[in-house]
C-alpha cells in the first residue's frame, strides 16, 4: 500500500518535478469530473444535440487551456520553492559535517511556513552546537 501511495503521489521524484505533476493530476481529475457532469446537464437541458456537442467541446478546450496556464504557474512556483528545499538540505548537510560557520540561508518569499520553521530550528541547532563547542574548548583548556 505504501508503494502504491508513493507512486500515485509521485513522492519519489524531486519536488520540482513531482509538485507540478501532482497538481496537474488533481486539477485534471477534478476538471474532467465536472466536465462529465456538465455534459449530462447540457445534454438534458439543451434539446439540440449539435448545440450540446458544441458547448461540450468549448468547455473541454477551456479546461485544457486553463489547465496549461495552471501547470505553467505551478511549474514556475515549484522551481522557486525547490531551491529553498535544496538550501535547507545543504544547510543540514553542512551542519552534519561539523561546519558551523556563520552563513545564514535566505529562503524565497514563497517558502512554505513549515520550511521556514525547519530553517529556524536548524539555525537554533547550529547556535547550540557553537555554544557546546565553546564550552568543550573551555573545559578542555581547564583540564590541561
Amino acid at each position: 500500500m505504501k508503494k502504491l501511495l508513493r507512486m500515485f503521489f509521485v513522492a519519489d521524484l524531486p519536488i520540482a518535478t513531482a509538485y507540478p505533476i501532482r497538481m496537474g493530476i488533481f486539477y485534471y481529475a477534478a476538471a474532467f469530473s465536472f466536465l462529465i457532469a456538465a455534459y449530462f446537464v447540457i445534454a438534458d437541458t439543451v434539446k439540440n444535440p449539435n448545440l450540446a456537442k458544441e458547448i461540450f467541446i468549448k468547455l473541454f478546450i477551456a479546461i485544457i487551456l486553463v489547465g496549461l496556464v495552471f501547470f505553467i504557474v505551478t511549474f514556475l512556483y515549484s522551481k522557486i520553492v525547490s531551491k529553498d528545499y535544496e538550501k535547507i538540505v545543504n544547510f543540514a548537510d553542512t551542519l552534519s559535517k561539523g561546519n558551523l560557520s556563520e552563513e545564514r540561508i535566505n529562503l524565497s518569499i514563497l517558502a512554505d511556513a513549515d520550511l521556514i520553521k525547519i530553517k529556524e530550528a536548524l539555525e537554533r541547532l547550529r547556535n547550540s552546537l557553537v555554544i557546546s563547542r565553546e564550552l568543550l574548548k573551555k573545559r578542555a583548556s581547564k583540564n590541561k
